[in-house]
């Protein structure tokens, strides 16, 4: 075979063995077998970069006699069965260069020592999670590469897939919050400094040169910087290997992004935005050497309780579990999990990052959907509107409006007699993220349960834009979140979900699981930003819920994909807004 098979040298190996069973044909050194035995049969592969896989297969019982003219071998009476699909023996040179690839040494980096596995091939493996999380990590890195150069082949990208699918299927238990010294390793004030200043001057004599790259890895500066402490470090320094960082946000009275008096979504996820500090010090700046910049591509995240409040801190495990380098690409796989009051707060997945060029991103082609993503799935509605609806679309004065409370102005004479509680009405100053809605649609959507387009004006100086980074100016993916969730608010108000009380609020649906997908950033280039969101799911349980997918498009360029944002109304019932809206 001339070239890299991936897995389909595996996949044939199955299928070889398979019609060895059916056959009861063993091609083998030494074959003694027993036809009133079960057969059964063992296929493994290993990859050059870490993954394993193991089948074990057992020939099925048949009632009718195999074919005369299958080739039959002879039989003794021994009942010791010995099944062998490759007689070669692997050489010594085949077991270095696979030690060489586990340790990521297929190139040295300057200043940085990629430590080599002490471990021998012919060593047991006791731990089968090691195996699931290695295929997966190889598994989900070959794809996230092959999707930016253009090149996947279908039959490949689906094998890698199937191999993602399978390893999520082992889940460790979430665990309650480990202890942590009260002192903090790093305070607010050198976290600004390496955000806006000089890494060296945070981090030692070994991070001077990053400070001499046209970019670096770097938190972002304020407002977004939301790292009030770093309270303990994990790992090597500079050896890209795993690491862990705990970190700290404290919400307090009347911050900037309040939303109903809750930290929203994308603060939230936001705050445990230390894996930038952590990848750093594990030594990405010293490989790629400012040629290239960080990238979120892929997290899945799920909130276990509701959004915090002032008063509460979030504390943040950050853990990257190993780095992968695909040609001149680097990535990394993280995950994190947030606490309050030593309670599950936020958790997230299968979090995936890289290091590109400019033109890597450009030629990337954004988020490439498949036919069957596209796909229309009619679903049968489990809501009915409370008030009349049409398809329709919103100017800027009614958005404008909205934010002020004044449903007559925003959507008509249906809401004349109704004025929207302050914590449900948009947010403005910088969390105005919504100009206009293009299009309001109850029937719309992938799903035919109810669809909207909202667009925003993006201008070079956006706040979001300056600040993150100072060198690197690209809108936080997080913050997308919050653009599509306001168009979802959007959508709801104006199918009647709406409150005059002010003990009611938005808030997340615990233990749903999101899906971010990334591939393009907003730049100060971009022009227009467009939300499209398709409904799922829309109903009461008992409270007010909506589930959605959102697609978010850098002007005609869609960039990111979140798959079942969930929302809900604190406070309400179906009864509640029944009678509300009966008293009119």
């Amino acid at each position: 075979v001339i070239g890299n098979t991936h897995g389909a040298s595996a996949l044939f190996s199955v299928v070889r063995t398979a019609l060895c069973l059916y056959h009861q044909w063993i091609p083998a050194n030494e074959t003694r077998t027993h036809r009133d035995r079960n057969q059964k049969a063992c296929v493994a592969a290993i990859t050059l970069d870490g993954g394993f896989a193991h089948v074990v297969l057992e020939a099925y019982r048949q009632q009718t006699q195999i074919s005369q003219d299958a080739p039959q071998p002879e039989v003794g009476p021994e009942t010791l069965v010995m099944r062998k699909i490759n007689p070669h023996q692997i050489s010594d040179a085949t077991i270095q260069q696979i030690q060489d690839c586990l340790a990521l040494e297929d190139k040295k980096l300057p200043g940085i020592e990629l430590p080599v596995e002490q471990t021998s091939l012919s060593d047991p493996v006791f731990d089968p999670a090691l195996i699931t999380d290695g295929t997966r990590a190889t598994a989900a890195a070959h794809e996230k590469f092959l999707e930016f150069s253009m090149t996947t082949l279908q039959d490949v990208e689906k094998q890698f897939t199937a191999l993602t699918q399978l390893a999520r299927n082992i889940q460790a238990p979430l665990d309650p919050m480990p202890k942590t010294d009260p002192a903090p390793l790093l305070d607010r004030d050198l976290c600004l400094e390496y955000a806006t200043g000089k890494a060296g001057n945070v981090l030692g004599r070994e991070f001077e040169i990053v400070d001499t790259y046209p970019v670096r890895v770097r938190l972002p500066a304020e407002p977004l910087m939301l790292v009030d402490r770093i309270m303990d470090i994990q790992g090597q320094m500079l050896s890209l290997t795993s690491g862990k960082i705990i970190t700290q946000h404290d919400v307090r009275e009347n911050a900037w992004y309040l939303d109903g008096g809750k930290a929203p979504v994308s603060i939230s996820i936001e705050a445990g935005q230390a894996d930038l500090f952590l990848c750093a010090w594990l030594g990405i700046d010293h490989a790629v050497k400012g040629r290239r910049k960080y990238r979120l591509l892929d997290a899945r995240v799920t909130f276990h309780r509701t959004l915090p409040e002032p008063g509460e801190t979030i504390e943040y495990h950050i853990e990257i579990d190993r780095f992968l380098k695909q040609g001149e690409v680097y990535l990394f796989f993280f995950h994190y999990r947030g606490y309050i009051n030593n309670d599950l707060f936020i958790s997230m997945q299968d979090g995936c990052a890289g290091f590109f060029t400019e033109q890597e991103v450009k030629d990337s082609g954004g988020i490439i959907l498949k036919a069957e993503d596209r796909k229309k799935i009619p679903s049968e509605p489990q809501f009915s509107p409370l008030v009349p609806v049409e398809k329709l679309s919103f100017s800027d004065e009614k958005i404008a409006a909205l934010r002020q409370g004044n449903l007559f102005a925003a959507f008509g004479r249906q809401f004349k007699t109704k004025t929207l509680a302050k914590p449900l009405r948009l947010p403005g100053k910088r969390m105005h993220l919504i100009d206009r809605v293009l299009e309001f649609d109850p029937a719309g959507g992938r799903f035919g349960l109810g669809s909207i387009v909202a667009e925003a004006d993006i201008h070079p100086d956006d706040w979001f834009l300056t600040c993150h980074f100072i060198d690197d100016p690209v809108m936080p993916g997080t913050l997308m979140y919050d653009c599509c969730a306001h168009a979802l608010r959007i959508f709801t108000q104006r199918m009647g979900w709406i409150s005059e009380r002010d003990d009611v609020f938005y808030d997340i649906v615990p233990d749903n699981e999101s899906d971010l997908k990334c591939r393009g950033p907003v730049t100060p280039d971009t022009r227009k930003a467009r939300y499209e969101i398709d409904i799922k799911e829309m109903g009461y349980a008992p409270e007010p819920y909506v589930i959605a997918d959102a697609h978010m498009f850098s002007d005609e360029l869609r960039i990111v994909l979140y798959k079942n944002m969930g929302m809900k109304l604190v406070g309400l019932t179906q009864s509640d807004l029944e009678s509300f809206w009966s008293e009119q």
